[in-house]
This record gives structure tokens, C-alpha cells and sequence, in this order.
């Protein structure tokens, strides 16, 4: 029941965040050239460990699919390949929530560092 509630509440987040996409702008104040470097460079390596997560969630994705075709039945490798997928699963959903959730503290408070 507990796991059925956690999924749930993971669909519903995905949903709500849409609309925040959508009025995504970009409303910073300009800044000194060397400033904007620094901006640019943490923004790309988050975009670059963003699509690590990614990878990797894909993989555990793929690895819990192998776990659930070996287990042959087994009750223990079957609780196993459930928990790896259940946790694959939640952590590319928050993973891909995660600079939702940036833009709304930033929209909240107002400052964008």
C-alpha cells in the first residue's frame, strides 16, 4: 500500500510541474562578463551530471529488467528486481524534477543564487 501511495504521489508531481515549465522565463540582471562565465560553467556541469542521472537511471532501469527475467520465480530475486525498478524509477522522477523545483525556490524568494 505504501509503495501504491509513493508511485502516486510521484504522477501527481510530474503532472503539477507542467505548467511551471511552461512560464519559464528567463529574468535574471545582467552581469560582468567573468560572472556570467562562472554562471555559464556550473549551468553546463548541471546539465552534464542532469544527463548522467539520466544514464544511469536508464541502465539500473535495464539491469532490474534482467533481474526480473533471471529470477525465474524466485520470491527473493523478484523482491529484489521490484525494489530496483521501484528506486530507478523515483530517482529519475525527482532527478528530472529537481530544476523544477530550483525554478520555483528562486520564483518563491527571488534570488536566483
Amino acid at each position: 500500500m505504501r509503495k501504491n501511495k509513493l508511485i502516486i504521489f510521484t504522477i501527481i508531481s510530474i503532472v503539477l510541474a507542467f505548467p511551471i515549465l511552461a512560464l519559464a522565463e528567463d529574468v535574471g540582471p545582467k552581469l560582468p562578463a567573468a560572472q556570467q562565465k562562472i554562471i555559464d560553467a556550473v549551468i553546463s556541469v548541471t546539465k552534464f551530471a542532469m544527463n548522467a542521472l539520466l544514464a544511469v537511471g536508464a541502465l539500473f532501469l535495464v539491469l532490474s529488467g534482467f533481474m526480473f527475467i533471471l529470477a525465474r520465480g524466485e520470491e527473493a530475486k523478484l523482491a529484489s528486481a521490484r525494489s530496483m525498478l521501484l528506486w530507478s524509477i523515483l530517482g529519475i522522477a525527482i532527478g528530472a524534477l529537481a530544476p523544477v523545483f530550483w525554478d520555483i525556490a528562486v520564483s518563491v524568494t527571488g534570488k536566483w543564487w
